[in-house]
């Protein structure tokens, strides 16, 4: 980094030599790069406008006392991770701005900052300059001739190691210490004392009678002799006021136990309100923050209403994606812009989208808070206007209108194994273990959690539904999970077989799966199917056709939002039991193998492999088959090698080519239809062996 710094000096120098033979009132160097320019002329500016993305417009850079090191150090949030409150990063201040997070553990400068936030420099550059006077009260500059000091070495003229600074508590502001004044005080004379701003001040004109104003009261107040009044501010008496009627309105036991505030979600950059969007309320758009604010004096729209900070709504379009949302409602004056931001949400959500009919003639603004709660909402997506029959009619993409719709990105509920929206199959013999295994990844699920090395990135509601177990062993696989995670989550619900008083209907019927859409809450986002064999009751298992109705069903859910974890067990050659079309739709099939290996009393063990790759996943050692131990609830893992054959034969079963399985193992296509002869002699062998048996 010296030596680089050393080279861009003489760069610089040579730069220079050369202008100067040309004119002399060029500059001693030239620089384009706003990036290069923010790192030399505003990095601590630059640095408080990243975090002001991030945080707000208040963040500043607290000066820390740690004289330790040589620079200078400021302490403020992490601009990598949202840690809003912690101001556990500390801001390097010497040759260059350096930022490292306590947390994290991340180190980064300045222009990697700036190459990460996905805005032009030039643009960041230019509000930097428009508002450098606000930026600047935001963090303690230092004595000018250390201000100095640093200019240069940002640019690159000091060819020392190091910057050799005071210490820290005894450098001082550039406003220096206000004017002395006598201790006596004389009422008498006061036309005649003599108040003046020094001209180190660099006071605007505008402010200079305001500044002068205060030097009179400040003085005034200095050779007073009796004890000052204790003065407030009429927003700080109406906020304690405030706190004092709360006060008096909470019980003891509010009092006693405060509640810890939590930590807010971090917003969505041009966005106001986006704090309080939830997935199962209606998201409120309007236009502007004043009608945002009319809105919420409104108990109906209350509380999420959303406004862009700037720009117009429809600019802000690609944002309101990743945002919780129930369905919209759009509270927007021009109808050209309702339908336009209505179609694009509905295309890419597949969430119902509303509007509110303002009067003609008036604004939004204009209708009183107690009118509001009846402005009639009408229907804009989808279309009430569609015609409506038994039969829906197709629907035509072209591919450049499919790679120019702005679709989200999918999300996990457990990654790298389910996705949102996602259909997986788990296979397994009686006794293996399967219902524990689904169980962990329901908690993983409900509670945000870890399983193996698959990990949940927040909290989703679970409905686990139970066609097998009598409800006291329900019961002890429930209290086995709380005796290892030692937390029950509120979004875990159950839906057992023993408790409901006709059982479950078979879910190859209409009725089956409404007594299942019966019992989905709000929150749910995963539904764990155990078992096959004993949910779906009808038709021939070795039938696809009598599979059909539970397929159609599960990619209708799949639609609707719902991840669907099927549980099923496998036939007497290892396979999963019934009609290979099980594993068309899933996104992975997983199969679970007993192995005959010596265990303690209580540990169940069992080999993991995929029948069916997942889709969704790159091939990384998450995704790669593993021996899995049991003990007493508790999970471990580690990595197992399997043998061609057997890997031939699960991805046979996954209804793979020959071609296919031969180029994905890496072998001859001899060779594997050789395994493949091999294969089919030894399940003809197993049949036979089972008859007799």
């Amino acid at each position: 980094m010296r030596q680089l710094q050393l080279a861009r000096s003489r760069y610089l120098r040579m730069n220079q030599l050369s202008l100067n033979l040309v004119s002399d009132d060029l500059p001693d160097y030239v620089i384009d790069d706003p990036v290069e320019i923010l790192e030399i002329q505003y990095p601590r500016e630059a640095l408080l406008w990243l975090l002001g993305q991030q945080y707000g417009p208040q963040v500043k850079l607290e000066r820390t006392k740690d004289n330790r090191v040589n620079g200078v150090l400021y302490k403020c949030p992490c601009p990598v991770h949202h840690n809003d409150g912690d101001t556990r990063s500390i801001v390097y201040l010497d040759q260059r701005l350096r930022i490292y997070c306590q947390s994290c553990k991340a180190t980064s400068t300045l222009p990697q900052l700036l190459e990460n936030c996905e805005i032009d420099p030039a643009d960041i550059l230019q509000h930097i300059l428009q508002n450098l006077d606000q930026l600047q009260q935001h963090f303690e500059r230092l004595d000018p001739d250390i201000e100095k000091e640093l200019l240069r070495s940002w640019q690159g003229d000091l060819l020392t190691g190091s910057i050799d600074l005071p210490i820290l508590d005894q450098t001082t502001h550039n406003n220096p210490q206000p004017p002395s004044v006598c201790n006596i005080f004389n009422f008498d004379n006061l036309d005649y004392i003599s108040i003046s701003l020094p001209d180190s001040w660099d006071t605007p004109p505008e402010l200079e009678q305001a500044l002068l104003d205060l030097q009179q009261a400040i003085s005034t107040a200095a050779a007073w002799s009796s004890p000052l009044p204790e003065l407030q501010s009429p927003i700080v008496a109406t906020e304690q006021d405030q706190m004092e009627v709360q006060h008096d309105e909470r019980s003891r036991s509010e009092i006693s136990e405060p509640k810890t505030k939590p930590k807010p979600k971090k917003s969505t950059n041009s966005l106001i309100g986006t704090d309080d969007a939830q997935s199962d309320l209606t998201l409120v758009l309007t236009s502007t923050v004043a009608e945002r604010t009319h809105l919420l004096s409104c108990e109906k729209f209350q509380p999420a209403v959303i406004a862009p900070a700037k720009g117009v709504l429809n600019d802000c379009r690609d944002q309101l994606l990743p945002l919780p949302a129930a369905n919209y409602l759009l509270v927007l004056q021009e109808d050209a812009i309702c339908r336009d931001l209505a179609k694009f949400l509905f295309q890419c959500t597949q969430k119902p989208v509303l509007q509110v009919k303002i009067p003609k003639g008036l604004t939004l603004l204009e209708i009183a808070t107690e009118e509001l709660a009846d402005l009639k909402i009408r229907a804009l997506q989808p279309d009430p206007k569609a015609k409506t029959s038994d039969k829906a009619g197709p629907v035509i993409t072209s591919m450049q209108d499919l790679l120019a719709r702005h679709l989200p990105p999918r999300r996990f509920l457990l990654e790298p194994l389910l996705p949102e929206q996602s259909i997986i199959l788990v296979a397994a013999a009686a006794g293996t273990g399967k219902t524990f295994f689904a169980m962990e990844i329901a908690y993983a699920v409900a509670t945000g959690g870890k399983f193996l090395d698959w990990s949940a990135p927040e909290p989703a509601g679970v409905l686990y539904v139970d066609g097998e177990l009598p409800l006291n062993l329900l019961q002890e696989r429930i209290r086995l999970l709380h005796q290892v995670h030692k937390h029950l989550p509120n979004n875990f619900n159950l839906l057992a077989r023993d408790e409901q008083q006709k059982g479950i209907p078979c879910l190859s019927t209409p009725e089956g799966q409404e007594f299942i859409e019966q019992a989905l809450q709000p929150d749910t986002k995963l539904i764990v199917l155990d078992n096959i064999s004993t949910l779906v009751r009808s038709g021939l298992e070795n039938e696809s056709r009598s599979w059909q109705p539970i397929q159609d069903w599960t990619l209708e859910m799949r639609l609707r939002g719902y991840s669907i974890l099927l549980i099923h067990h496998t036939g007497k050659s290892g396979d999963q039991r019934g009609t290979s079309s099980r594993i068309d739709t899933p996104d992975g099939a997983i199969k679970l193998t007993p192995l005959e290996v010596p265990v303690e009393e209580g540990t169940t063990s069992m080999l993991l492999t995929y029948i069916k790759p997942l889709r969704h996943a790159r091939k990384s050692k998450q995704t790669e088959q593993r021996k899995l131990t049991m003990t007493d609830g508790v999970w471990k893992w580690e990595a197992a090698e399997i043998s061609n054959r057997e890997r031939i034969a699960e991805l046979l079963e996954a209804n793979w080519k020959q071609s296919e399985i031969a180029r994905e193992l890496g072998i001859s296509a001899s060779a594997v239809c050789q395994h493949v002869k091999h294969i089919k002699k030894e399940q003809a062998d197993n049949d036979v062996a089972w008859s007799e048996n």
